[in-house]
């Protein structure tokens, strides 16, 4: 029994929990007091709300997988096996024919081309200062789209304005380089490699071998830039590999000489 000035207790005693129709303790019932439940029934929500609850959860679910399916779907298709390749598709070798024109749409350049030999000390020459927009092809090696690496070559800039490759070091690989030349043919050619080289240390034997796929060297001047002798002290080269040939009206076709060279002048 509960002691005589403890009405609350005395009251959860004699008043068990009140409940409402959905069998939650109405507000204010005491939380502690046991629930009457017919012997048997089970503890939960009303046979409505459980079925009702039910159908949301498969309403749900049924979203989810359809959604990831959908996803699974979209991700199938856009595999990297479905997108196209990176790498350069490599052509079938050219017949020697001279190159008339130099495009580059991703620098915007657009250039004629004209042949040159070598310079004073055994370089690689450029055309004169007073063709500053125009590039040079190396006659004596191979012309693009042979078998080897042809070699044309730019004027970075002067004292007074920028020249033909001014803005050469802006390619990277993909960029396309597109070659017309004296047969009809375009030679286009998909940039594979960048580097820089001090004068001394200018790798003539990789760029002059004259063996393997179809390719194009790129070649300017790169500082530093020495103010005593007026002259830029590194080369700029870019490659690019022959990657696609238009339709050839005909062929013109010549000899390669051999020649040693120590670097480019710029």
């Amino acid at each position: 029994m509960p002691e005589r000035g403890d009405t609350g207790a005395a009251r959860r005693a004699v008043h068990p929990a009140r409940r409402d129709f959905a069998g939650r303790p109405e507000a204010g019932a005491p939380r502690s007091a046991p629930a009457h439940r017919a012997p048997g029934a089970r503890r939960g929500r009303p046979p409505c709300r459980s079925r009702r609850a039910a159908a949301v959860r498969r309403a749900r679910l049924t979203v989810l997988v359809a959604l990831s399916l959908v996803l699974g779907t979209t991700a199938w298709l856009l595999t990297p096996k479905d997108e196209p390749q990176s790498r350069p598709v490599r052509h079938e070798p050219l017949t020697r024919s001279e190159p008339l024109r130099l495009r580059i749409p991703g620098i915007d350049l657009d250039a004629e081309v004209d042949s040159v030999g070598l310079a004073a000390g055994r370089v690689i020459g450029s055309p004169p200062l007073s063709a500053l927009n125009t590039a040079g092809w190396y006659r004596a090696g191979v012309s693009p789209g042979e078998p080897g690496s042809a070699v044309i070559t730019g004027h970075v800039d002067s004292d007074k304005q920028r020249a033909v490759f001014f803005r050469l070091s802006e390619l990277g690989k993909g960029d396309r380089v597109v070659v017309s030349r004296a047969d009809g043919t375009r030679a286009e050619f998909t940039v594979d490699e960048r580097l820089y080289r001090r004068r001394a240390d200018f790798p003539a034997e990789r760029v002059l071998g004259g063996k393997g796929q179809p390719g194009l060297w790129l070649i300017t001047c790169a500082p530093p830039f020495d103010r005593k002798t007026r002259s830029y002290e590194s080369n700029l080269l870019v490659h690019a590999r022959l990657s696609d040939v238009t339709a050839a009206k005909g062929a013109r076709t010549g000899s390669r000489a051999e020649n040693r060279v120590e670097a480019v002048g710029g």
